[in-house]
């Protein structure tokens, strides 16, 4: 159980010099509430006094996600970048910031690309609609969202890129390892087999939430390829998306964990629009008769309005360009998937049935990501 601190003393408008803070931290073993003293405000970091248990030092880890709470009941966010031992031990913090919450500025669209098994091209779908957009003269950001597995380096053909991991090992801060492999997009990569991302803790995911809310105020469009299949995780970050996307093929398997995956939100989130892509079709007949199946018994069965994207055609130029870890859009713009591709594009931010995107996502990201399960699946 966390542990409660007496009411703290300080002064209103920012922190100082002296004023005390509450540091709650959910990393394992260290999880808890701390009261401490502000040391020192840089303007880059602040120096915290250590934080106490039982009278030992809490030896926070380096790269742990904090949060702070002033004397005034103001919420910041932060993260451990140093600490400093001997006489003057101390906690050194980036400089904090506020929470994200009712932050002005314009709200940017959330395009979350999902699928109920893998194999079906998600992640060449979300890296060619980033492209697209961005050619079309968009700021994007896509986002790597399958922590631990994700594979958005290697269709880029950017497998030394840094990663997620670099951050939460505190070596890099987020801005540092997000990359422009073109003009106008911006990526940012969840590294593949990086223990220290899949094991992100509660207040981890709450940090990096805000942290790309900030980076997405200065986009015009972000893109999310999660990872495939139905974890709290997966129906989580779809519920926060404006743009939630499924992606299934014409194959029976691939259909029915697609229709899988819409039932387990619904169970888990309730009903709202979801849009489908259609991939791998042997022609636009193929992909809009399974399109209508499935709208069929998602609106029968689930109450869930399931609006077509467009289908996108099987195409051998597209396997190749992922065996050049090259994007088809970049390689071969005029190929005719590229097309269909450039279709999905339009349809996907000009449907009728998307709601504007609340600027208060990242909150909603993080409160569904740090949620226990209801149930396993």
């Amino acid at each position: 159980m966390p542990r409660m601190a007496p009411p703290l003393r300080g002064r209103r408008g920012g922190l100082r010099p002296g004023d005390e803070v509450l540091l709650r931290t959910d990393v394992p073993v260290r999880a808890g509430v701390y009261r401490c003293r502000v040391l020192d405000v840089g303007s880059a970091q602040i120096r915290l006094s250590m934080p106490m248990l039982d009278g030992r030092v809490v030896l926070v880890p380096i790269g742990a996600a904090a949060e702070l709470e002033t004397a005034d009941g103001a919420r910041l966010r932060s993260r451990v970048v140093d600490r400093v031992t001997g006489p003057g031990r101390s906690l050194v913090l980036e400089q904090p910031v506020p929470l994200a919450g009712g932050g002005s500025g314009r709200a940017c669209p959330l395009v979350v690309i999902s699928s109920g098994k893998g194999g079906v091209g998600k992640s060449c779908l979300a890296v060619n609609l980033a492209i697209l957009h961005a050619r079309a003269g968009s700021h994007v950001l896509l986002m790597d969202l399958d922590f631990g597995a994700g594979n958005v380096d290697l269709l880029l053909g950017m497998g030394s890129a840094p990663d997620l991991s670099r951050v939460v090992r505190g070596e890099r801060a987020l801005r540092e390892v997000v990359v422009e492999p073109i003009p106008s997009l911006r990526v940012l990569l969840a590294g593949s087999g990086t223990r220290e991302v899949v094991e992100m803790t509660g207040l981890q995911y709450e940090w990096l939430a805000s942290e790309l809310q900030e980076l997405g105020r200065e986009a015009d469009l972000m893109i999310g390829d999660v990872s495939s299949g139905v974890s709290q995780r997966v129906t989580s970050t779809l519920a926060a998306a404006s743009h939630p996307v499924v992606v299934t093929t014409p194959e029976p398997h691939a259909i029915t964990d697609a229709y899988a995956l819409l039932k387990v939100f619904r169970e888990r989130h309730g009903t709202r629009p979801f849009h489908l892509v259609v991939n791998m079709a042997r022609n636009r007949r193929e992909g809009e008769r399974v399109a209508a199946k499935m709208q069929f018994a998602a609106e029968r069965f689930l109450g869930l309005e399931l609006q077509l994207a467009g289908v996108l055609p099987w195409d051998p130029a597209m396997a190749e360009a992922v065996r050049r870890q090259q994007p088809l859009a970049a390689w071969r713009p005029h190929a005719p998937v590229v097309h269909a591709l450039d279709q999905v594009a339009r349809t996907l931010l000009g449907g009728r049935a998307e709601t504007a995107p609340s600027p208060r996502w990242s909150e909603r990201i993080a409160a569904f990501m740090t949620r226990r399960p209801q149930r396993s699946l």
